[in-house]
């Protein structure tokens, strides 16, 4: 298979890991770096968002859904993190009965019927297409997203992953292949079985 062009210049890349506190903590590091540019540039008071200094934006497991919201969503750190939050209070089990009813019955480490009816929520409060694909706005530096979700039926030993982006798959190169079609891809499909049953689980098992 043919190599991808190299970029015109070197790529500022995010990729967020999954986890309470791993994404937690990855977020204030990232509220702290970009305090940090925002001084660096001598503005102070114009806080960037990551959409604004990264060129991509990718997330793994739970990650993905960070990815999203500051790629896609086009937020600041400080909005993905409060929302962080309630994502976790809305999606716990609220007893290790519940969690064990979860992961035995429906082969998930979360609530995913209260995963999607907040990622609806939230489509329609940011007004955000419902759809993977968008046209990023010319006045942002992030133009691509994409999440990695591990597939319900995968063994421990052996992991496997779906991919969804944002952008199409270049024909003939050698990178991983996403669905089938992609422009037709939806948040929910990633978040929860209503769509796809038993493709996907989001946030993984570290949630």
């Amino acid at each position: 298979m043919a190599n991808l062009p190299k970029p015109n210049k070197p790529l500022k890349i995010l990729t967020i890991d999954g986890g309470r506190l791993e994404a937690s903590s990855a977020l204030i590091i990232l509220s702290k770096l970009l305090d940090t540019i925002a001084r660096y540039n001598g503005v102070p008071d114009s806080k960037p968002r990551p959409c604004d200094v990264f060129d991509v934006i990718a997330g793994v497991g739970s990650g993905g859904w960070l990815a999203l919201f500051l790629g896609r969503f086009q937020r600041d750190a400080e909005a993905a993190l409060t929302e962080w939050y309630n994502l976790i209070d809305c999606i716990e089990p609220g007893s290790k009965v519940e969690g064990l009813r979860m992961r035995s019955l429906q082969h998930s480490y979360f609530d995913t019927d209260c995963l999607v009816e907040l990622i609806d929520e939230l489509t329609e409060f940011y007004q955000i297409d419902k759809h993977m694909f968008f046209t990023p706005p010319e006045d942002t530096c992030c133009k691509d997203v994409f999440v990695s979700a591990l597939k319900t039926d995968s063994k421990d030993r052996q992991l496997e992953y779906n991919l969804f982006r944002t952008y199409d798959c270049p024909k003939g190169f050698n990178v991983l292949e996403g669905l089938q079609n992609p422009h037709e891809c939806k948040f929910l499909t990633l978040f929860g079985p209503r769509e796809q049953p038993n493709t996907s689980r989001l946030p993984g098992k570290s949630l």
